[in-house]
């Protein structure tokens, strides 16, 4: 294992939950990113790496989401949904043309969804109040 892996195995091991959304949205433009410049150099087993990558960050995603009680959230829960099920047509999309630009649409997504998850403080606070399960170990191998 390599020290990088190292380091971000350790970083997801003691990351809390909401830090744990950052990375992997993080983690998911990271992928694009990759599998953009893979797709402009043709370079068909990494795009499809990458991509596998980047879709099954998403599909955690979608895993974590719990279902609310209230009417609020029950439609910020669905929404959720909805938004995850478009990045992954575009990262399918992508995959099938070979093509980046729905690679553009599913990153502005995932930026404006990080974007959002940085806005929360995660103070210790916080964390005491929230009720979290994890639905799935988090796989940190490439």
């Amino acid at each position: 294992m390599s020290y990088y892996d190292q380091y971000l195995e350790n970083r997801v091991l003691s990351a809390s939950p909401v830090e744990l959304v950052r990375l992997m949205y993080r983690g998911a433009l990271d992928a694009t990113q990759t599998a953009r410049q893979h797709i402009l150099t043709g370079n068909i087993a990494e795009r499809t790496r990458a991509l596998n990558r980047a879709n099954g960050l998403v599909t955690e995603l979608v895993t974590s989401l719990q279902a609310p009680t209230d009417a609020a959230g029950k439609k910020m829960e669905q929404n959720l949904r909805r938004l995850y099920d478009y990045v992954l047509h575009q990262l399918a999309e992508a995959a099938i043309t070979q093509n980046t630009r729905p690679l553009d649409q599913a990153d502005a997504i995932l930026r404006s969804l990080l974007e959002a998850w940085e806005q929360i403080d995660p103070t210790p606070e916080f964390h005491e109040e929230m009720e979290y399960e994890p639905s799935a170990a988090i796989s940190v191998s490439a």
